[in-house]
């Protein structure tokens, strides 16, 4: 926002700022319901199968490969990812390297892909070339965007939007902004997620369908490699550290966000030494959220120097390793996870395995009705001592009395509704709406 908006809204009192912006997003509404009626009349009489393109920012947001594959397989679409680059990393080869990383996973899994970037040339690729018809969004806020690569470009095609996270946190911002009020479908995790929706924006979530939430697809038909595990006699213990990334501290307040989850700090040394202690019963598979390198190149204590060498240590380590993409195969080949992170909250939970959270001051009075329900289905780790309690008791010795809580959420919360899976929920929510 510009300082002069910025400077023009202390000026309106908050009853007349509110109605203001109701009145705005009503007649915004109105324009791109009109938009997508004639996009709609269009479809339904084409005879060429439909262009379905996927905007992905980063691996780790890759959640919706049964419904890429679910649409290949349907002659009524030809759908391709494109890799767009992550524009609120400042760093050129950060960035870079975070572009490539999506680029390397979409052409693993087989996918038709393109980059945002020429690689040869480094011109920005004009994503009209595709003339895509429906647009998938894997990440809502525009700041992570090149204007050209936003909803507002594309006033021909169907915005969809399905959370690449499972949104815990309560906060409207989660679930009131341009993406959420205004894509054509936006595809919710859960009836309880619409109702967040429904409450926090003043569209009332009018384009809101409940369709599961699209990884639930790939923990449910994953056939777990472990092909990440240095070490594979089952045997030994499989345990995943997966920090988030808000590591933000009073020399770095001018960064502070809204949601401060991360223990990372706490527990950075602490993590390394349990697994050199219990080494022969136990591996460990350090998973950060992909921004924490980022953030501790900047921080105070920290730098790019002793976060790359700590990082090494993950990689070289007998009995560790570091898990940078594609998590689903580690997750449902693990025994057990140790995290802070918002959505492996309610996402681990597929597995059925034991988790642990490492709790903050922010947890259960930043986390809404299902962050909650997630949460109390964990064991809560307040110290290094419930660390290890944890390691030991839980994950070797096998002594779960966490099951049942979890099985309760996965039932109430995770299965897709319907009785078929999350892709053929959407899926099948398109075809009804373009009566094809």
């Amino acid at each position: 926002m510009s300082s002069f908006k910025r400077k023009i809204k202390e000026y309106i009192p908050e009853p007349l700022l509110h109605t203001i912006q109701k009145v705005h997003w009503l007649l915004s509404q109105q324009k791109w319901e009109k938009r997508y009626s004639k996009t709609i009349q269009r479809l339904q009489g084409s005879k060429r199968p439909l262009n379905v393109v996927f905007f992905v920012i980063e691996a780790s947001n890759w959640k919706y490969d049964y419904l890429y594959r679910l649409f290949d397989a349907d002659s009524r679409f030809n759908v391709s990812v494109l890799v767009c680059e992550k524009m609120d990393i400042a760093d050129d080869t950060l960035r870079a390297g975070v572009l490539k990383r999506c680029i390397t996973m979409c052409q693993d899994h087989g996918y038709k892909v393109y980059s945002s970037i020429d690689e040869q040339n480094g011109k920005v690729f004009d994503p009209q070339v595709l003339q895509p018809d429906i647009i998938f969004y894997c990440n809502p806020y525009k700041i992570f965007f090149r204007k050209e690569y936003y909803i507002d470009s594309f006033p021909n095609a169907l915005i969809c939007y399905a959370n690449y996270s499972y949104e815990i946190i309560p906060f409207k911002w989660a679930f009131n902004d341009i993406m959420q009020n205004l894509a054509w479908r936006y595809f919710c995790e859960s009836k309880g997620h619409q109702a967040l929706v429904v409450q926090s924006s003043p569209l009332k979530g009018w384009n809101t369908v409940v369709s599961g939430y699209p990884v639930v697809d790939a923990f449910m038909k994953n056939k777990a490699t472990g092909k990440e595990w240095k070490i594979a006699d089952r045997k030994v213990k499989r345990i995943i550290w997966a920090p988030h990334q808000s590591i933000f501290d009073v020399n770095m307040s001018s960064q502070k966000i809204g949601v401060q989850f991360s223990t990372f700090l706490l527990y950075a040394d602490a993590m390394l030494q349990l697994a050199e202690k219990y080494k022969g019963q136990i591996q460990i598979a350090f998973k950060p959220h992909p921004s924490l390198r980022q953030n501790l190149y900047v921080h105070s204590e920290w730098g790019h120097e002793k976060t790359d060498a700590y990082f090494a240590q993950w990689e070289n380590g007998e009995n560790t390793c570091y898990i940078m993409s594609d998590y689903v195969d580690s997750f449902c080949s693990s025994d057990a996870l140790i995290h802070d992170c918002g959505s492996f909250t309610a996402e681990y939970l597929c597995t059925h395995n034991p988790c642990m959270y490492l709790a903050t001051y922010m947890n259960e009075k930043n986390m809404n009705e299902m962050g909650k329900e997630a949460f109390h289905s964990h064991y809560i780790g307040l110290n290094v001592e419930d660390i290890e309690h944890f390691i030991v008791d839980v994950v070797i010795n096998g002594k779960d009395s966490m099951r049942v809580k979890r099985e309760q959420f996965f039932e109430e919360n995770l299965l897709p509704p319907n009785g078929i899976s999350v892709a053929e929920n959407i899926i099948n929510e398109i075809s009804k709406a373009l009566e094809i």
